[in-house]
């Protein structure tokens, strides 16, 4: 009998199927799936749960490299398991009393997610790859709010040597999965760099810094803080240490602005519209 609290098959299908952080759920057709979420709390926390693993699979594709010889490796394993099989089963002929049946008896297994459906033998390499790399990616830790901002003014005061060494803007484009927030100055002055271990994690960081004048740096990762303002405060977060930093989420991506001063100087780099934020 099924439990009138377990979600519908399709409607699990359905939020399964859209892309993270897209308007799928806006095409008549999820219309099931956008209704069912928004009258369902514990389904709504579910679909941003799987929003964020399917971010993490995507980075971890795009991060890690298959080692090298591993699909050789890999091939000759399944080479060996197939000859065993074969060895097993014509084993289990030979012992069969003559004229018995030989039967294969399937039972339906557990649903699996499409996540995890690979096809092919380049598929079999590709999942061994992305099941190390989501592990590592699932592995690494979330921060609360004030313990991420201390963090990031750990890292701005730990990199004041790569300011400078990044590529322009105007001559390079940065990473489009790692953009400069449109709620921060900018113009042809603005560095980026690639970071390796920010918060645990890749991603860029941008050196709004002028010429002349006070070093301010943001910071762009993929992260799976929820809660976070779409936009940065006019005052910081967090002063100390004549540091000024503010964090915000567009999407996947966690913003987070380090400059050197109060919050005055903090203002300074903050592009956003005239008048009180509401």
């Amino acid at each position: 009998m099924k439990n009138p609290h377990e979600p519908d098959p399709a409607i699990l299908e359905a939020i399964e199927a859209c892309r993270p952080y897209s308007d799928d759920l806006a095409d008549p057709a999820m219309a099931a799936a956008a209704a069912a979420l928004a009258g369902n709390a514990e389904l709504a926390s579910l679909f941003q749960r799987i929003e964020r693993l399917d971010v993490r699979i995507a980075d971890a594709f795009e991060d890690v490299a298959v080692p090298g010889g591993l699909a050789d490796r890999i091939c000759r394993r399944l080479g060996d398991a197939r000859v065993e099989d074969e060895r097993e089963h014509d084993a289990a002929v030979e012992t069969t009393a003559p004229g018995e049946p030989i039967a294969a008896v399937g039972e339906p297994g557990p649903r699996v997610s499409r996540r995890w459906l690979l096809v092919g033998s380049g598929g079999i390499v590709a999942a061994a790859a992305m099941f190390t790399a989501a592990m590592l990616q699932l592995r690494q830790p979330d921060y609360d709010k004030p313990a991420m901002l201390e963090l990031a003014m750990q890292s701005f005061d730990g990199d004041w040597s790569e300011v400078g060494k990044g590529e322009s803007i105007v001559d390079a484009a940065p990473p489009r999965d790692y953009a400069l927030s449109p709620h921060v100055l900018q113009g042809g002055w603005v560095r980026w760099r690639p970071v390796s271990d920010f918060l645990g994690r890749r991603g860029v960081a941008y050196d709004l810094t002028r010429p002349g004048g006070p070093r301010a740096t943001l910071y762009v990762v993929k992260y799976p803080l929820i809660g976070l303002p779409s936009r940065p405060s006019r005052t910081p977060a967090l002063t100390t240490h004549d540091r000024s930093t503010s964090a915000w989420q567009g999407g996947p991506l966690l913003f987070v602005l380090v400059v050197e001063g109060g919050p005055h100087t903090y203002r300074g780099f903050l592009n956003l519209p005239s008048g009180p934020l509401t």
